[in-house]
């Protein structure tokens, strides 16, 4: 029954800082939701410098605000545990504030860990991504509570997960000084792109919708990138015809909605065989993955080039997140 006693004040302590902190563990769990998006597309596109964009992003602002939310938590260790324990001299008290002072050091990590977890997924590096997932799931927090429990306390257990921080760090970067074999000295050494990874340069192009008008402009520099990069003309017509419904209807209806102002990005790329096609917008969710029925309802003929490219894609896929709306179509 003693023993009992003395543990209720670690359990209650961990119990505490938990329940509060889960509340800013959405911020990173947010970024990466972002990450993962962006991951996807620019993968899918093959696009070396967007990927490494996101990585970059992760680093140079992801990292430093977690920062300093992490420097706030730490700074108002005392009122926050004001918000479940009065008494001072209570040593529960005394344990919460450890852990708002500790247990969020390893924050900002973490968005960097969790953030090259999300790309390791995405590129199909699935043996570092099972190596931390189970280094930090089983591994390195249980290990380093018990070694440190004994002489540090509770003060050992939250520590635990600082040191787990570091450690998936420490692999990520052995793992891609072991890709690039030698140190990582920039953003894509970290990124350990696979061999053969990425686009030259006329094997991908950019385009930009606003208006209208420039929706059929759009559909014809389609067209004519697909014809000088020797795509047959079926292929190259569909692909001209289904960015201009596509396009127009995020122009017509998506555009127009807000009464704001926005813009639809388009990116083509070849490369061996296959043709990628991805429109990227601010507007409102618009899934042509699952509209043809609408295309169907609506007008059958006007809407022809969306319900054949539904019909010969080999992939299509739609992710929409914090207004931020792709569409990929891989032929």
């Amino acid at each position: 029954m003693e023993s009992c006693q003395e543990d209720r004040p670690h359990d209650n302590a961990f119990a505490a800082n938990d329940a509060l902190l889960r509340f800013f563990w959405a911020i990173p769990f947010g970024m990466v939701a972002v990450s993962r998006m962006l991951f996807s597309i620019s993968f899918g596109e093959e696009d070396r410098e967007a990927l490494s964009e996101v990585m970059r992003t992760v680093i140079r602002r992801y990292v430093p605000l977690m920062t300093a939310v992490t420097a706030a938590i730490v700074l108002l260790a005392h009122p926050l545990t004001r918000l479940y324990y009065r008494d001072a001299a209570d040593p529960v008290y005394g344990m919460t504030v450890l852990g708002f002072r500790l247990l969020p050091l390893a924050m900002p990590i973490s968005v960097f860990t969790l953030n090259y977890t999300c790309y390791a997924q995405t590129a199909g590096k699935l043996r570092l991504v099972h190596l931390l997932s189970l280094l930090t799931g089983t591994v390195c927090i249980v290990l380093f509570s018990a070694l440190w429990l004994p002489t540090h306390g509770m003060a050992g257990v939250f520590a635990a997960h600082i040191a787990n921080g570091l450690v998936l760090v420490a692999v990520i970067l052995l793992y891609a000084s072991r890709k690039k074999r030698g140190w990582v000295r920039t953003i894509e050494d970290l990124m350990a792109f696979p061999g053969g990874f990425g686009v030259s340069e006329d094997e991908w192009m950019n385009l930009r919708v606003m208006d209208m008008r420039q929706v059929v402009e759009v559909s014809r520099a389609l067209q004519q990138f697909c014809l000088d990069r020797g795509i047959d003309r079926r292929r190259s017509y569909l692909a001209g015809l289904a960015m201009e419904e596509i396009a127009g209807f995020i122009v017509q209806r998506g555009f127009s909605a807000d009464g704001k102002r926005h813009e639809a990005d388009i990116r083509v790329t070849h490369k061996d065989e296959w043709l990628i096609l991805r429109i990227k917008d601010d507007c409102l969710p618009f899934d042509a993955t699952q509209r043809e029925e609408v295309f169907e309802s609506e007008d059958g003929i006007s809407n022809i080039g969306v319900i054949m490219i539904q019909r010969v894609a080999a992939d299509m896929q739609y992710q929409s997140i914090l207004g931020l709306n792709a569409l990929t179509i891989r032929i």
